[in-house]
């Protein structure tokens, strides 16, 4: 584990309009507090990051590596990585698992006893992998609060089944959602209906409800005859649930889609039952990767667009950072896109204190909400207050691929964002390998 001290962009960006900023949203200075690069030789990637209930902080992902900061795996094919930090951002353990198959990691949340559900998506059925039913998996695996195995499950059938997203329910459970390949399922995958009557062709939003055993409460898909994939969700103070992502479907659960892909919205009852779903975007790809419930009661949804017309109504570049509103009833309230001439893509979303909202992702771009650019894609992370102005702007990179993938502001108002980098130059100097895991702390 290494710390490198680097030159940080931090500008202040100016808005349309004129909002009042309560003095409190000075107290953030926009300063790096330090970087962090780890892992070895080969491929290491953190897609998620949670504060843990002893103030420390978690980051999980994947590695290739058999080498370097990866000290407990000899094959050198990807498996789940689970780093434990304590408050004082230093690293007390890492864990590996996973089997001779891919394995990846893409989120965690921690359980009531101290211990973590990890979620992703596995092609092993050796190893810490007891089962495979095709290409890939949605895999869940149950660790102590040391990171120490417990145990696993894994969902699937013949084609690729990949799970993004895990979130804990108001229950003591789980929701965890991806897609399925319901082609390859042959039309299963479901307890709520039976909607074997429309297959579809190329993936669907796929989620399940567990309990803290990982047993299965309930699962359903939704979506057309196209590709649908689901990539994160939330519970609702009213215990419905609302799942994002992207669709190129125009039929079945969609009723009106608006281009190529758009982002589509599900919203789920408490046993998976449909609601209401809606598309937004415009003629081009437009994608979700995050969502949350805001203080009003509202679902903020991010992620990007590439169309300038449709619900997009002030484009900036060629790909946007794009967060659109909608009330508990599915109605569309604002829509915003931040970024500059070039490519920027949002990835992760974070609530902070007095209501403000973190983007994270990467650009290429060096105008608009983006002051500078160091190379390929910079990790990009944007504050924002709770009407949507940029209220700072934070660039991180080097001359080659830089990929921030989460972002939390910690309750101690700290900033961790976790991604990944192939530079070595600029704050990456003493790279590792082909691609470091990458954490970030701002204050």
């Amino acid at each position: 584990m290494r710390n490198f001290f680097i030159f940080i962009l931090f500008c202040f960006c100016g808005c349309e309009s004129t909002s009042y900023l309560p003095e409190d949203f000075s107290s953030f200075e926009g300063k790096l507090s330090w970087v962090k690069t780890l892992g070895g030789s080969n491929e290491d990637i953190a897609h998620a990051v949670i504060e843990t209930e002893d103030g420390g902080f978690a980051v999980f992902g994947n590695t290739k590596s058999v080498d370097g900061d990866v000290t407990d795996k000899t094959i050198e094919e990807s498996d789940l990585w689970l780093l434990k930090f304590n408050a004082e951002a230093e690293l007390e353990w890492t864990k590996t698992y996973g089997g001779s198959g891919d394995d990846r990691g893409h989120s965690l949340i921690q359980m009531n006893d101290g211990g973590y559900m990890l979620l992703g998506y596995s092609q092993s059925e050796d190893g810490l992998g007891s089962n495979n039913e095709g290409q890939h998996d949605n895999w869940v695996l149950r660790v102590d609060a040391q990171g120490v195995f417990m145990w696993e499950r894994s969902f699937g059938y013949g084609g690729h089944d990949h799970a993004y997203s895990i979130i804990k329910t108001a229950d003591g459970g789980a929701l965890f959602n991806g897609f399925l390949d319901v082609t390859a399922s042959n039309g299963a995958g479901n307890s709520v209906a039976d909607r074997s009557g429309s297959l579809h062709g190329v993936g669907e939003f796929w989620c399940h409800k567990i309990n803290a055993e990982g047993e299965v409460e309930w699962r359903n898909y939704y979506g057309g005859t196209s590709n649908d994939r689901s990539y994160d969700a939330t519970e609702l103070a009213n215990g419905n649930f609302v799942l994002v992502g992207t669709s190129e479907s125009i039929d079945v659960d969609i009723t009106d889609p608006k281009g190529s892909y758009d982002v589509w919205v599900v919203t789920i009852d408490a046993t998976g039952n449909l609601l209401w779903e809606k598309s937004l975007g415009g003629s081009e790809i437009d994608g979700a990767n995050a969502v949350l419930e805001n203080a009003g009661g509202n679902i903020v949804v991010f992620g990007n667009s590439f169309s300038s017309d449709g619900d997009r109504n002030f484009p900036k570049g060629s790909s946007d950072f794009w967060i659109t509103t909608l009330s508990p009833s599915g109605v569309l309230l604002s829509e915003d896109s931040f970024g500059g001439s070039s490519f920027d893509l949002g990835r992760g979303l974070a609530s902070g204190s007095d209501g403000v909202l973190w983007l994270a992702g990467y650009s290429r771009s060096s105008d608009g909400d983006v002051s500078l650019n160091q190379g390929d894609n910079d990790m990009l992370i944007l504050r924002l207050s709770p009407d949507h102005v940029v209220l700072n702007s934070l660039s991180l990179g080097g001359s080659a691929l830089d990929l921030a993938h989460d972002v939390i502001e910690l309750s101690s108002g700290k900033i961790i964002v976790v991604g990944e980098t192939e530079s070595t130059n600029g704050p990456f100097q003493e790279n590792h390998g082909n691609k470091d895991l990458v954490i970030a702390q701002f204050h």
